[in-house]
């Protein structure tokens, strides 16, 4: 049955190393250890993982033992050294896998720092992704200024080089527009005067036909004195 063979220390204990097997994790048997009233903390510093673990143990006991390292069953006077030196002194086979307290915090620290890692680059490529948006609606808008600002100039191109079909009132045309309406709406009253006190002494029938024939010629004369001169205001300009 495939198990573990350890090497656990205590740091109150300095220059002793606890040698032993379990079925369980090391790090299992490390715990139950803490809870036998022995003080300080253990720590697994070396366990293979083996088919024959409880012959390996024997092996590597008798093997110290026979350097006079044995202090009690499982505990030895030696470098941590000295007893992961001896198990691979005693075992031949294949370990399929290796476990340490040590190397577990490393390999925490370096899963912890490379999560770190990665969020930094997810942030990053965020940040990146952003500025990638902001630039590209930063050049769609100078480009829509740019287009327009070009078809203003394009314009005014036009206009320069075409002034007939883009008439404009100059100061001058402006006065001759005002004196027309002017002349307009005079010729306008005096006919709708004019026609009015004539008729005063005709039947009342006979003077409703004439205010209503002054009326109408006076509206339509005015409307087409207003049309004659903005006409002919925007032809000579």
């Amino acid at each position: 049955m495939p198990g573990w063979v350890y090497v656990i220390t205590n740091d109150s204990m300095p220059e002793l190393v606890k040698i032993g097997f379990t079925t369980r994790h090391p790090r299992e048997r490390a715990k139950e250890l803490e809870g036998t009233n022995v003080p300080g903390s253990f720590v697994v510093e070396y366990a293979a993982l083996v088919e024959q673990p409880r012959d390996l143990e024997y092996d590597v006991q008798k093997h110290l033992s026979s350097f006079g390292l044995r202090v009690d069953k499982e505990w030895f006077r030696c470098d941590v050294g000295i007893a992961i030196w001896s198990i691979g002194e005693v075992y031949d086979g294949k370990i399929a896998e290796w476990y340490s307290d040590e190397a577990d915090e490393a390999r925490i620290r370096a899963e912890t720092e490379i999560a770190l890692y990665r969020k930094r680059l997810a942030d990053r490529d965020k940040y990146e992704d952003k500025l990638r948006r902001e630039n590209q609606q930063q050049e769609i808008t100078q480009c829509l200024d740019k287009t327009r600002r070009k078809l203003m100039l394009e314009s005014a191109i036009v206009i320069r080089d075409n002034p007939r079909a883009f008439p404009r009132l100059g100061k001058l045309n402006v006065i001759r527009l005002h004196i027309t309406v002017v002349v307009g709406l005079c010729v306008f009253w005096g006919l709708y005067f004019g026609l009015a006190f004539g008729s005063a002494g005709e039947t009342d029938r006979n003077w409703q036909e004439q205010m209503s024939l002054s009326l109408s010629f006076s509206l339509v004369f005015s409307a087409g004195s207003y049309l004659i001169a903005t006409f002919s205001g925007a032809i000579i300009s």
